[in-house]
């Protein structure tokens, strides 16, 4: 009976284990980041980005003026672009380059990137990814995208990348601000900081009393991440306060005569701490095993609520850390009950 008892309660801790180890393995994996994103992972855009709103003064927008907004000039290498959408299936942004810096043109599958000649000759020309070209038409050999009544040559195509480059199109810049409202997000991009910030600062400079401006953090988490981080987050502790309140009440409590007797059998601490800490290393370790198997199957399904990509090997490390050092504290428990219990009260409830 006793044989059965002890493996009723192994059981019930390799659940517990799997249980909130799962879940811990998700709340890790959702909101710590531990490996820097990649240039796609932030949306094309790198640590260094600044952004700026420019929004219509209040005596121009009552004048209905035409505002120009000139592209900075300065030395050094960057990246403007203006945000015009953003949707799960397609980007549109105007860019302007004083160089190739992000290396778009190793992407390119046919055609070409933009060059000089393209912003000083302000061209309406595009370069789209390859999922925009159900979006364009063909004429005279020549591919054009159509915006907002504009028909944009396209000057190339990204290969396929499975990033949000598949969905990209780029607009050429120093075109749209002479076709189109000039207010709007903006970001400057460029490999140092410094040289994004000089270039916001000049924009500040160049608008004077015809625009009204704001700087912008940019972010690159989208909402559907954002609320499975708050559901990964009420499922994870829910599962990490069940697994205390169950192992509290029902393991280490109830341990107490069977240490006991062990202890008026001649067991020593260190006697009490193999015997227990051996299963309990093998009770991680299975469900340990388990854990990963679930993701694996997780992973190869769509799951409303379920985003693999962002659990990386470190996060399986720390959350494996955590199970080692629960079990741990749940052995310490069950020892430390070897220093207040007494042989004439294991004999009374005996």
């Amino acid at each position: 009976m006793n044989i059965l008892k002890k493996s009723f309660d192994y059981c019930i801790i390799f659940l517990q284990f799997v249980f909130a180890g799962f879940f811990l393995l998700l709340i890790i994996g959702y909101n710590v980041q531990l490996e820097d994103q990649t240039f796609f992972e932030r949306g094309m855009l790198s640590e260094n980005v600044r952004g700026i709103q420019l929004s219509s003064s209040y005596l121009k927008s009552t004048k209905n003026e035409v505002v120009n907004l000139e592209i900075p000039q300065l030395d050094g290498e960057y990246a403007l672009y203006k945000h015009i959408s953003d949707e799960d299936t397609e980007t549109v942004r105007g860019i302007y380059e004083t160089s190739d810096i992000f290396h778009y043109s190793d992407y390119i599958e046919s055609g070409r990137f933009f060059c000089d000649e393209d912003f000083e000759k302000q061209t309406a020309t595009a370069v789209i990814g390859s999922n925009m070209l159900d979006y364009t038409y063909e004429e005279d050999e020549v591919r054009y995208y159509g915006y907002e009544g504009e028909l944009y040559e396209v000057i190339g195509v990204f290969e396929e990348t499975g990033e949000q480059l598949d969905n990209i199109v780029f607009l050429n810049l120093a075109f749209l601000l002479t076709s189109m409202d000039n207010y709007g997000l903006y970001y400057v991009d460029s490999l140092s900081a410094r040289q994004s910030e000089m270039v916001i600062d000049t924009m500040v400079e160049n608008a004077g009393e015809d625009y009204t401006t704001s700087f912008v953090e940019y972010e690159c988490q989208t909402q559907e991440i954002n609320l499975t981080n708050e559901n990964m987050l009420i499922c994870a502790m829910i599962g990490i306060i069940l697994t205390l309140c169950v192992t509290v009440r029902f393991y280490v409590f109830q341990q107490s005569y069977y240490i006991g007797v062990l202890k008026m059998c001649g067991y020593t601490k260190k006697n009490l701490l193999i015997l227990f800490l051996k299963p309990m290393m093998l009770i991680v370790f299975v469900a340990y095993c388990i854990i990963i198997l679930l993701m694996n199957l997780l992973s190869s399904g769509d799951w409303f609520f379920f985003r693999p990509e962002h659990i990386s090997t470190y996060h399986y490390v720390i959350a494996g850390f955590f199970m080692l050092f629960g079990s741990c504290m749940l052995v310490a428990g069950i020892i430390h009950q070897a220093d207040t219990i007494s042989i004439p009260q294991v004999l009374k409830e005996g």
